[in-house]
């Protein structure tokens, strides 16, 4: 290996350093290794071979490294994954986090990857499923599908609507939602415990059981489809009325 110490970087005007062999290392002053201004496409790193990938390998002083790369057109075989083959990716032996705007918040990173997949947004703590958001979730103009099971705890949600299929079971607890409305399908169990529903109403199409338990809910109205059985315990429901179709069994 060839290592060049200098106490100044070479400048537009001294001779290209070139290396003996496959490395080259540049140290001036500052400890800095490599610095260049003002010049576009500073570096360029390509593989005519179309089984491999090209990469940046870092290492750290634990010896956790991370890999970004892009994978060849051809089949790869090697110790990364295969699934890189024509695309770019980033390879990892410890977390990932992603910031933006300066965050140097140590709790709270914008985007974070646990060594083990699961995902948190806005938070690097109790990730104990594939998703974790701390914070809001907007869908505009798009489709929202759940094929399992929903959970929303304490004063988790206050407004379930829009185009929203729900193909497995949704419960609510406590105060945990205050309106579910518009074209809305269930097509699996809603369990509304106390005090966790306060409207049902708009285009809601229910095609399997509904319960609501005590002080449930106070108003389930307009064009709402019950294909399933509905059951309401005491003091649950207040208000039934507008087009309401009740194709199975109601309970109160």
């Amino acid at each position: 290996m060839s290592f060049i110490k200098s106490d100044n970087l070479p400048n537009s005007s001294a001779t290209p350093i070139i290396p003996t062999s496959n490395f080259i290392g540049i140290i001036n002053n500052n400890g800095m290794l490599l610095s260049i201004a003002n010049k576009e496409n500073i570096l360029n790193l390509s593989n005519s071979s179309s089984n491999s990938y090209t990469n940046i390998n870092l290492i750290n002083n634990a010896s956790s490294n991370a890999i970004i790369g892009i994978g060849g057109s051809g089949s790869i075989s090697s110790s990364i994954n295969s699934s890189y083959t024509n695309n770019f990716f980033i390879h990892a032996t410890c977390n990932i986090i992603l910031n933006a705007n300066n965050n140097n918040s140590s709790i709270s990173p914008h985007f974070f990857i646990s060594n083990n997949g699961n995902i948190g947004i806005g938070t690097s703590t109790n990730l104990n499923s594939n998703l974790t958001i701390k914070g809001g979730l907007n869908v505009t103009n798009g489709t929202v599908t759940f094929n399992s099971n929903l959970t929303v705890n304490p004063t988790g949600l206050t407004s379930l609507n829009g185009n929203v299929n729900l193909n497995s079971n949704l419960t609510i607890s406590s105060t945990g939602a205050t309106n579910i409305s518009n074209i809305t399908i269930l097509n699996s169990n809603l369990t509304v415990n106390p005090t966790g529903l306060t409207s049902l109403n708009g285009n809601v199409n229910l095609n399997s059981n509904l319960t609501i338990s005590s002080t449930g809910a106070t108003n389930i109205s307009n064009i709402t489809i019950f294909n399933s059985n509905l059951t309401v315990n005491p003091t649950g429901l207040t208000s039934l009325n507008g087009n309401v179709n009740l194709n199975s069994n109601l309970t109160i």
